[in-house]
């Protein structure tokens, strides 16, 4: 019977003798759209078996979520693990590489806490060795602060791997399965191919779009006698110039000028 969406069950073979307590334990892994940025699924959840041996729990069910941002709260993976602690009263324990696979946001990783905490079920963290405590002052203080530097560290991060990729991006490498508006495949330099999806490969290089080119040319020299993103995408629209075959969005206007602002040019 083929397991469910987002759900691998293990069958856990412990130690012969080793005296288990009783507490049954599932286990949550993710992986971010860019995984060489953090520990594969498996990974996760061999660490995770890894301590619940060594405690004498049994792991019942593994979830998890592939290429899913930690910003993101609707997960398959994630919403199964959740209702299988509030499900069965015999799962104490909902396990964790660390909560950065949970979520990468101070208040939905409380707001998560407390909803296990309802549900009689608990969080174990393996990274930091501990069950993360927001029912008394100093655990609330501990957990607020480890929370608030992973938060701080993303986002430092991110700002660092974004400088990175518009730098490689200005030298003509694609970075992402999408190219940017205004590039196009490089005719003269499509053999390099590169995977980002582990499945499918695709060009490396890239060129400018001569037609795109223009359009951002347009968006910019609007930009220039002082019109906002909101009247930009209105005048686009109204014109009838295509993006890429759909309606411009606001969002999308403003993603164009901020990343031609930083110099990007891709």
């Amino acid at each position: 019977m083929p397991a469910k969406a987002g759900r691998v069950f293990s069958f856990l073979h412990f130690v012969p003798n080793k005296r288990k307590s009783g507490m049954k334990v599932s286990s949550y892994g993710r992986i971010s759209p860019r995984p060489q940025e953090n520990e594969s699924i498996d990974t996760q959840f061999a660490s995770i078996r890894t301590w619940a041996e060594a405690e004498g729990y049994e792991v019942v069910g593994e979830y998890g979520d592939s290429m899913k941002s930690g910003k993101n709260m609707d997960r398959a993976g994630l919403t199964e693990a959740l209702e299988e602690v509030a499900a069965n009263r015999k799962v104490g324990v909902l396990a964790v590489y660390s909560m950065s696979r949970l979520s990468r946001n101070l208040s939905d990783s409380q707001h998560l806490l407390e909803q296990i905490g309802e549900s009689g079920g608990r969080v174990y963290d393996v990274s930091a060795g501990r069950y993360p405590d927001i029912t008394s002052p100093d655990g609330w203080l501990a957990f607020v602060v480890a929370a608030a530097v992973d938060q701080y560290q993303r986002w430092k991060g991110a700002q660092t791997t974004q400088s990175h990729m518009l730098r490689l991006q200005g030298r003509g490498q694609r970075m992402s399965a999408r190219l940017p508006y205004g590039k196009r495949i490089d005719p003269e330099r499509d053999e390099t191919k590169i995977s980002f999806d582990g499945r499918r490969e695709l060009p490396v290089w890239m060129s400018d779009d001569p037609v795109e080119q223009r359009i951002i040319g347009i968006m910019l020299r609007l930009q220039g006698r002082g019109w906002g993103d909101h009247r930009i995408t209105g005048w686009l629209n109204k014109r009838g110039v295509v993006c890429r075959g759909g309606k411009w969005h606001r969002s999308t206007v403003r993603r164009i000028l901020d990343r031609e602002s930083e110099g990007g040019k891709s």
